[in-house]
């Protein structure tokens, strides 16, 4: 190790740049691949990164991107040591080391001076006062309040620069130390925001668009501190969404995070200038450039936030929107599509305009029966028009805000869009259609109750089939089990022809978790996830077949599984790993298989394991339903 890592320094001292690059973008692979061993290496490293950001642009990146690469390692020990605390699980083995607090002294300064640009420029490509921002908003994120002594002064030699470059550059500097720091950051806020509304108005694109994006950042992360503010906000970022597209996206994302970080406030300022706003908004995603700077996707996103967050009493204006949506979304099968860039753009559009759809249909709720129809056709019609996976998954959560408020009358809709359903689930390559498809299934169920028997059939042999295929992405898997609870809660004792199969898929399912060896090393945290959603999922499943069962007097069938059951039940019973839902989920299985099989069951159920986990369960939460839920449990159990 020692032999390659001087010839690795060694070549980052070269004066040949080529070489030298070279050496720095291996030096950011070990930095990422062995933190732990850097120790003895890090002073000569330290000495060549800080040089090397002095040379030339090239050479610039490669060292910020050392830097970025530590703080990206750091904050990921960070976190695990954070979410191993949260979880009492045993402390990861990996140790911070804290190299970049140690190097934040020197790297931070010299970071700010690389944020000035030397020329105003719409080009994206990727530049050194780029990588320079970046960095430092890894190193404030890592290091937190500290990083403010090495950046704020600099922030403030600069704010009011008559230099447009240092102007931009200080405002940059503020907007990357936003994220982290805790204890003083409020105040530097307070203080600068009149600056910065300033600012908006400056003759520099560059010094407006950055402004906005430090607004927006500043409503995001400590919005608390410019209330008094918030009005003046809200104008100068209505006035700046008919700036250049980059500037106006900035402006839609600072009207996004204001409705969203205000929407509990009574002086929302939302409330007094709603039409106002919107019509902002969606005069920005009409406009000609709107295809700049996802100029039209952030506007729209911004209005969604801002529908949300909707006062009282707006519900006409709201069904105005709503037709002016649909009205929209009609004319945008008509769009002329000359090559694939003009297809893509409709292809955003309507999966934009579905989305404001969902978010008024579920402000408005009953007002939106009158438009279901309309809602429906054109759903259908994206299904069979379009293959792109964003429009597909906007078109079936639109079809779930729908079902939400027609419930059981979405039944008049199901044979024309079944066939869209079962696309949807049969389509394992998108697994994000695939997944909400599921979801839907169970929407659909709930709705229709016993009237979704006639579809059952096909939608359970589209489950089962997916839950056997091995290339369906993992995490869909979870929600089709749970999935089969909500069938048979719909369908009751109907559920009964699917039972073995079901059943037997559910019992294979336990046995996978049951047979997945989990350790405590740092690397575990993501499959622990895993496996408690997979159990969530099961029992789930188990309890709405159970229920839906017993409600037509078939209780009795489910006798064969109830080993499974509780071999699964035992697995979490021994599992400090379990999630706190999966705990729950298993003493509520442990009370419907005492009340519904009885003296059957009662060897079975007065075991150590289950009564244990009942009490521990109980313990453990601080919940007057789960407690409540804990003692109904036992007291089935204590009954038999």
């Amino acid at each position: 190790r020692d032999v390659l890592m001087n010839v690795i320094l060694e070549a980052a001292n070269s004066p040949n740049e080529e070489i030298k690059v070279g050496a720095l973008g291996i030096l950011v692979e070990v930095a990422a691949l062995h933190y732990d061993k850097l120790t003895n290496y890090m002073q000569k490293i330290f000495k060549i990164t800080l040089d090397s950001m002095k040379g030339t642009e090239n050479i610039q990146k490669q060292a910020i991107e050392f830097w970025c690469t530590i703080c990206e390692e750091e904050l990921k020990i960070i976190e695990d040591i954070e979410a191993a605390k949260e979880s009492n699980s045993p402390t990861p083995q990996r140790a911070c080391l804290y190299y970049a607090k140690g190097a934040a002294l020197h790297i931070a300064p010299l970071l700010t001076e690389l944020l000035v640009k030397s020329e105003e420029s719409d080009n994206s490509d990727w530049t050194v006062p780029m990588a320079s921002g970046i960095c430092i908003s890894f190193f404030a994120q890592t290091i937190e309040d500290d990083i403010l002594q090495y950046v704020i002064p600099f922030v403030q030699r600069h704010i009011l620069s008559n230099d447009w470059k240092y102007k931009e550059a200080s405002v940059l500097a503020l907007a990357q130390v936003l994220e982290g720091p805790k204890q003083f950051i409020g105040q530097i806020v307070s203080q600068v925001i009149p600056i910065l509304l300033t600012h908006m108005k400056d003759p520099k694109t560059a010094v407006k668009d950055t402004t906005a994006y430090t607004i927006a950042k500043i409503l995001k992360f400590h919005a608390q501190h410019v209330i008094p503010h918030q009005e003046l906000i809200l104008k100068a970022m209505g006035d700046a969404l008919r700036d250049k597209p980059r500037v106006a996206t900035n402006a839609a994302w600072a009207i996004h995070n204001l409705a969203f970080s205000f929407k509990d406030l009574d002086n929302n300022p939302m409330r007094n200038f709603f039409r106002e706003v919107v019509q902002s908004l969606l005069a920005a995603s009409e406009r000609p450039d709107a295809d700049e700077n996802n100029l039209r996707s952030g506007a729209y996103e911004a209005l969604n936030v801002v529908l949300v967050t909707v006062p009282e009493g707006m519900e006409e204006p709201l069904e105005q929107l709503l037709r002016a949506a649909l009205e929209r979304l009609e004319k945008s099968f008509d769009m002329e599509k000359v090559s694939g860039e003009d297809d893509k753009k409709q292809c955003e559009l309507q999966g934009l305009l579905c989305g404001l759809i969902q978010v008024i249909v579920g402000k408005i709720g009953k007002k939106a029966l009158n438009y279901a129809n309309t809602i429906m056709t054109f759903v259908v019609r994206l299904f069979r028009t379009k293959s792109n996976t964003n429009v597909h998954e906007e078109a079936f959560l639109t079809t779930g805000a729908l079902i939400q408020i027609v419930e059981a009358d979405f039944l008049r809709y199901m044979d024309g869009f079944k066939d869209c359903l079962y696309q949807g689930l049969s389509n394992w390559q998108d697994y994000q259609v695939c997944n909400i498809a599921v979801g839907l299934v169970g929407d659909i169920a709930r709705a229709l109750g016993p009237q979704l028997r006639p579809y059952c059939d096909r939608i359970v042999e589209l489950l089962l089939s997916n839950l056997r295929n091995r290339d369906l992405d993992r995490s869909v898997k979870p929600p089709i089990l749970s999935t089969f609870g909500d069938i048979a809660g719909a369908i009751g004792g109907n559920f009964e022809v699917y039972l073995d199969q079901v059943m037997g898929m559910l019992g294979q399912a336990a046995g996978t978790v049951i047979n997945t060896k989990v350790t405590d090393t740092d690397d575990q945290y993501d499959l622990v996830d895993y496996i408690n959603s997979l159990r969530e999922g099961i029992f789930e499943a188990y309890t709405g077949i159970l229920q839906a069962l017993n409600q037509d007097g078939k209780g009795m069938k489910i006798i064969n599984h109830v080993n499974s059951i509780l071999q699964l039940v035992f697995h979490v019973s021994a599992d400090h790993r379990r999630s706190n839902a999966v705990a729950v989920a298993a003493v509520g299985i442990c009370g419907d298989l005492a009340s519904t099989l009885g003296q059957h069951v009662k060897l079975m159920l007065q075991q150590g394991f289950v009564t244990q986990l009942i009490a521990t369960t109980k313990a453990d939460n601080e919940s007057v339903d789960v407690k409540n839920t804990c003692d109904w449990a036992l007291r089935q159990i204590q009954s038999l």
